[in-house]
């Protein structure tokens, strides 16, 4: 006899962990029931309960898939947050899930009638993973999340790739072959991104590989993952492929480009000796003691209420600190020259700053350093040191050092330190300025003569700053009391 039935979505990254559950629940005395082949009628299914637009179509695709399960009868779910995947490579940074796919059951929980209803009891844990899966054979490697295996969102290219000759790999089935040849500008943010830059090393280095990669929607961390891994094929002189595919099935345009990718492996092998490989390399020079005396540290601009009083506890912890002026559209146009045109908004308009700084003419590059925030996390943002990286080589600013402001130890630079004054000082800013923003807001739409707010807020902001800069924890709580 059974325990119970229990329902598992054939979504996001169950196309890698179902295995594991299904022995699990199995050897648990549970049947366990997966709902259908992903389709255009099952997408369908679940449209009305869709929150957003801006989501992926494999996401869309998840609240089908649990209606699907309702409809059959189904009323224990299990759909788990999976936060962490196995950690498969000793070097690799980080082992985070797509935040998508981590945070996806709980969007599935709050807009389903059923579940949010209690009707149906809807299982979604936060958990992490093991997984190690190993497969060798040769020919195209077709790489993405586990998702795009699902064949209505990989809409046949596997099968479109094997009409032209070619055998099709995954990126896990020879991930594990090669270990990483060179430092890569990114870190290893998201489990399954480790994967595809040591397929990408391998194809570099095996004559009768080549590499296309899928993408949904601008999946996660793809405008990072796409620049890294055309850099990473070029040193072995191959041509960086992407399919982006969503909700439409027309392959016109996938087969144009896998068409010219087999004309370029042609054209490679009738040219082999004429080649010249492309050199990767990012020795961006560290931060050193030396320089903390003799350079100035250039910071984007991102909140200027709050970064002003930044400024003033950096110069005091000993930094010759300067925050760039409001961003402009010069700043914009320089960051989409140097920035993959699929990142976040707010990295090419940090990077852009920067490059026009050093493009002004007004610091002397040789004794000037960048410094931008690391979150370390799941988000993008993380990433963004790696854009800046390869921007200032590709504007000529190779020599400049950057530094990274973060908590998590990562990018060390050996001239810059977080001391505790300086956290007590960035601490008191970031109050002020929180203060200040509220206080300005709320009282600019009523003032009495125009003006008259700002100039208040001035006067205080002065105040705040001579208080950072003598560090008197009394001043501040009788300033913000």
């Amino acid at each position: 006899s059974i325990r119970g039935r229990l329902g598992i979505p054939r979504v996001l990254n169950m196309f890698e962990d179902y295995p594991f559950w299904f022995t699990l629940f199995t050897r648990l005395g549970f049947k366990v029931i997966i709902s259908k082949e992903s389709s255009k009628k099952l997408y369908n299914k679940g449209l009305e309960t869709i929150p957003s637009e801006s989501a992926c179509y494999p996401a869309k695709l998840c609240h089908g898939h649990i209606i699907d399960l309702i409809e059959q009868g189904i009323t224990t779910i299990f759909y788990p947050s999976i936060v962490y995947e196995k950690k498969e490579f000793k070097d690799a940074s980080n082992h985070y899930n797509c935040p998508v796919v981590i945070s996806y059951p709980e969007v599935i929980r709050n807009h389903i009638d059923e579940i949010r209803d209690g009707k149906v009891t809807f299982l979604s844990p936060f958990l992490s993973l093991d997984n190690d899966r190993v497969l060798v054979s040769r020919g195209v490697v077709l790489c993405g999340k586990p998702y795009h295996v699902d064949p209505e969102i990989n809409h046949g290219i596997p099968e479109l790739i094997s009409s032209f000759g070619l055998a099709v790999l995954t990126e896990d089935s020879v991930a594990h072959l090669s270990p990483l040849i060179q430092k890569l500008r990114v870190v290893d943010q998201w489990v399954y991104n480790s994967r595809l830059y040591r397929a990408a090393s391998l194809v570099a280095k095996e004559d009768r590989l080549d590499l296309i990669q899928l993408n949904s929607f601008g999946c996660g961390l793809d405008a990072v993952t796409s620049d890294q891994i055309a850099e990473l094929l070029a040193t072995g002189s191959k041509i960086y492929t992407m399919l982006k595919i969503d909700e439409g099935n027309n392959l016109g345009a996938a087969k144009i480009r896998i068409r010219s990718l087999i004309a370029a492996m042609e054209e490679r092998e009738r040219q082999e000796d004429k080649v010249v490989p492309m050199v990767a390399g990012y020795e961006i020079p560290p931060f050193t003691r030396k320089m903390k005396r003799t350079h100035t540290i250039l910071a984007p601009q991102m909140s200027p209420i709050h970064f002003d009083l930044l400024q003033e506890a950096m110069k005091k912890s000993g930094y010759t600190f300067v925050v760039l002026p409001a961003m402009d559209k010069t700043a914009v146009d320089e960051g989409l020259k140097y920035v993959n045109n699929d990142a976040c908004y707010p990295a090419i308009i940090m990077i852009g700053q920067l490059v026009q700084a050093l493009k002004s003419g007004n610091y002397d590059c040789n004794h000037t350093s960048v410094i931008i925030t690391q979150s370390g996390g799941g988000c993008r943002a993380t990433n963004y040191i790696a854009f800046l990286k390869l921007g200032l080589k590709q504007a000529g600013f190779g020599n400049v050092p950057i530094i990274s402001l973060n908590t998590l130890g990562m990018e060390k630079q050996p001239g810059f330190k977080i001391s505790l004054g300086m956290i007590n000082r960035a601490v008191m800013g970031m109050i002020y300025g929180d203060l200040f923003m509220r206080l300005l807001y709320r009282t600019r739409p009523y003032e009495r003569f125009p003006g008259s707010a700002q100039l208040l807020y001035e006067k205080w902001s002065e105040t705040a700053k001579s208080n950072l800069r003598n560090g008197s924890k009394l001043m501040f709580r009788q300033n913000i009391s």
